[in-house]
């Protein structure tokens, strides 16, 4: 290490100058200041949104479970569900998640459009028609009759991350999200179930038919 004062190259170990005696720059300079501890991980917070939310669910699985090997069940509902989510995707859609036969989607979160609710609506009408395609091959060969029903609801959520600090996951919560649900299962299968909220934002697009109140 070279001395400022005289020019003597010094040893790196040494603090003062080996001809001069003068103290070395390198052994002046202040010891690094122990660095910040890390900032705790971001956790986003939910916010209000107005979404649409669809659960679809797909009948006849178990019944493919009982004539199939299990591979070829899980293979089928890939499928399947390879299907339908590419027809939400088209539409702008995101899937939720998938929980076993159902699926659930979301239109307006995480992003948002004018037309959500009517999104869902050509969604659902494109996914009943989708599903009626495939379950038509499986019944040529292995004579299982898929159907499904579908459930539409609009409201506000809160959305946001949830889960634990190994594993986060983006998703809504609300009455809207319960309400969604119940239509689902209460609606025929083969058929699309919306709810008042829906019906009011894309009467002016689609055909829909009253139905007597929920009850219970």
């Amino acid at each position: 290490m070279r001395c400022e004062s005289c020019g003597f190259e010094n040893p790196a170990e040494f603090k003062f100058c080996g001809e001069c005696g003068a103290r070395l720059a390198a052994a002046a300079a202040p010891s690094a200041e122990p660095s910040a501890p890390a900032a705790p991980p971001h956790i986003a917070e939910g916010e209000r949104r107005h979404v649409t939310i669809l659960f679809a669910d797909v009948s006849g699985f178990t019944a493919l479970s009982e004539k199939l090997d299990p591979e070829a069940v899980f293979n089928l509902m890939n499928r399947c569900f390879e299907l339908l989510g590419g027809i939400i995707a088209r539409h702008d859609g995101t899937v939720d998640k998938f929980i076993g036969d159902c699926v659930m989607a979301l239109f307006g979160a995480p992003v948002a459009h004018v037309d959500d609710p009517e999104r869902a609506v050509r969604a659902a009408l494109e996914m009943q028609r989708g599903l009626a395609r495939f379950s038509q091959e499986l019944r040529e060969r292995e004579r299982i009759d898929l159907q499904m029903r579908v459930g539409l609801n609009s409201g506000v959520v809160i959305a946001g991350s949830v889960g634990s600090d190994q594993r986060r996951t983006y998703t809504v919560m609300g009455d809207a999200v319960n309400l969604a649900s119940r239509l689902e299962s209460a609606a025929p299968a083969g058929e699309i179930l919306v709810s008042e909220s829906v019906y009011r934002r894309a009467r002016r697009r689609f055909a829909f038919r009253a139905r007597e109140p929920i009850r219970g």
